[in-house]
């Protein structure tokens, strides 16, 4: 299973833009220890603005192309 966190932005017109957080190479951050990405998500969330949350997404390898 791969642990993926999805940044979630209420735009000004109150559409939602979701967004894979992404790594310092521009590929998409993934974690193996879900513990690890809810620590991230819960650093994230806690110093994000109102209009930005951030939360945990996770495939498997059946999902996964």
């Amino acid at each position: 299973m791969t642990i993926k966190i999805l940044k979630e932005i209420v735009s000004a017109d109150g559409s939602i833009i979701k967004t894979y957080m992404l790594d310092e190479l521009g590929e998409v951050l993934s974690f193996s220890d879900a513990y690890e990405a809810l620590n991230l998500i819960a650093l994230l969330n806690k110093n994000a603005d109102s209009k930005t949350t951030y939360s945990l997404s996770s495939t498997t390898k059946k999902d996964e192309h």
